[in-house]
């Protein structure tokens, strides 16, 4: 049928913008609407009304009973690395005897093992552990992620790895927003001449990227001992001048000056900000770019060092949290999880994790306008949680919650897992 009337849901929560923006205090409001309907229109994808059934009602619908569940816009995953091949258990192990991320990157392992085994792996294989991972991902509430590169660091395999992010969209039912990151690390092959390394990026890779519209964001780890900020703008202001969006790795392990190139370039994001000092978080606070925290990966990395997100939401930063799912620095696919941890770690109130992980992911991928909210004339991206209260969405730690996933007003899951 063409359209879909959801009824009986204990709660419908939205962020109450839909589309812009909610700074300081106002990234705790949010809509509630208690045992009403939403009423979609699969042909067009998008949210026709939401009210009681005598407001919303369309004839020749279907009827999905909501009861006993609270729905939610989709989770959008702003900051992803779902795109590789092998394994970086013995790092685990290393990390609980007590190397750092930094040390283990130096001896030839982290990034630059798994650009090794990611280059050796076919298209087929590439592929068909990417969908586990994003089907995964999806079962858990992601309805919209953004997509790095960043393990083939050559002109052939980052070229390579875009084209499979391509098929990738045609195997899972997600949007995905490909990021060309070929700024990931320094490849092996390049280890003392890193500025060679910038010329092919700038001068060979990203026109090809930008002729063949392979990508939405480029991306560079700015960080010591991996691009320095001078590396990173030549990278991203080619970028930006071939008309791809720009993003950051920014302050990871300690102020690098990535917030600050960021905000210069009025980049889409930066990204990590562990390291972020005050001057940094005044500056985020006066511009447009997002800032995008990752909690998983402090937890999964063992640090007790995690964003200053009370500090970047109180002095009026654009603040949204993503999982960071990565090959060896974090294996956390759930957004749930990631929400769990801004309660937790980052001392989130609900109200604001919830418009970080769906309005503002979508505002830091440049579509607002389209998705991250519940509101008339906004594509139908909804996800349905056993409960009757909307904290307990971040209250239940390691498990998965979502009963339904609504995507473009199709169903696309309808068990927990």
């Amino acid at each position: 049928m063409r359209f879909l009337v959801l009824v009986n849901a204990e709660q419908i929560i939205t962020p109450a913008s839909p589309s812009e923006p909610q700074r300081g205090s106002d990234m705790q409001k949010i809509q509630i609407w208690q045992n009403q309907c939403i009423s979609i229109d699969r042909q067009t994808g998008k949210i026709l009304k939401i009210g009681s059934w005598k407001e919303v009602k369309v004839s020749k619908s279907e009827i999905l009973d909501a009861k006993g569940t609270i729905v939610l816009p989709g989770f959008i995953d702003s900051h992803t690395h779902p795109l590789y091949s092998g394994s970086r258990v013995d790092e685990f192990l290393l990390r609980a005897e007590g190397k750092t991320y930094m040390e283990i990157l130096k001896t030839g392992g982290g990034i630059l093992k798994t650009v090794q085994e990611t280059r050796k792996a076919s298209d087929e294989e590439l592929l068909n552990k990417s969908s586990k991972i994003l089907f995964s991902m999806l079962h858990h509430g992601t309805t919209t992620l953004e997509a790095k590169t960043g393990y083939g660091l050559s002109e052939k395999e980052e070229i390579r790895q875009l084209k499979l992010l391509r098929q990738l969209k045609r195997r899972v039912p997600l949007e995905i927003f490909a990021t060309f990151l070929g700024a990931h690390a320094i490849p092996k092959e390049y280890s003392k001449k890193t500025s060679a390394y910038v010329r092919l990026i700038t001068e060979k890779i990203l026109p090809f990227i930008s002729e063949k519209k392979l990508a939405h964001f480029c991306d560079v780890f700015c960080e010591k001992g991996v691009f320095s900020v001078q590396q990173s703008k030549k990278i991203l202001e080619k970028a930006k001048n071939l008309g791809i969006g720009i993003r950051l790795h920014a302050d990871e392990f300690e102020p690098s000056g990535g917030t600050k190139l960021g905000v210069a370039l009025n980049a889409y994001s930066v990204d990590h900000l562990m390291g972020i000092t005050e001057k940094e978080i005044s500056l985020l606070a006066h511009s447009k770019t997002a800032a995008v925290l990752l909690p998983c990966t402090s937890l999964f990395l063992g640090k007790e060092l995690y964003a200053p997100a009370r500090s970047l939401i109180d002095r009026g930063a654009i603040v949204a949290l993503a999982t960071d799912f990565n090959a060896g620095s974090n294996l956390c696919f759930s957004m749930q999880m990631a929400g769990s941890l801004g309660v937790l770690k980052l001392k989130m109130k609900p109200e604001e994790v919830l418009t970080a992980a769906t309005l503002h992911g979508a505002y830091a991928l440049g579509v607002s306008q389209k998705i991250g909210s519940i509101h008339p004339g906004k594509q139908a991206d909804l996800i349905l949680l056993e409960g009757k209260d909307y904290r307990e969405t971040f209250y239940y730690f390691g498990t998965n919650q979502i009963k339904q996933v609504i995507k473009k007003g199709r169903n696309v899951k309808t068990n927990g897992s």
